[in-house]
């Protein structure tokens, strides 16, 4: 055996749920506020090396096999993905 579960996998697409708003840490309940506030300059400075990183390996991809990327358009389609993802949750 290759690989090995260390858990039982749910069959299927998890269900959509909007993201809590609110997270549980050492037994207190922080609300979004407090949590993007404690973030601080990470929240503007993570998404940007993210984006700078895809921008950088489609543009080698593109100059390798010879097209061309559109910057604003790869940062909508990471948006869009991202937004997605947060509405899937896997079921506990």
């Amino acid at each position: 055996d290759t690989f090995t579960l260390t858990a039982e996998v749910a069959p299927g697409i998890p269900d959509i749920r909007v993201p809590a708003l609110s997270f549980e840490v050492d037994n207190a309940t922080l609300s979004a506020s407090e949590v993007l506030k404690d973030l601080g300059p990470g929240l503007v400075v993570v998404p940007l090396i993210g984006f700078l990183e895809s921008i950088a390996i489609a543009k080698a991809f593109a100059r390798k096999n010879r097209y061309s990327v559109d910057a604003s358009q790869e940062l909508i389609a990471l948006g869009i993905a991202n937004c997605v993802s947060s509405l899937y949750h896997p079921t506990q």
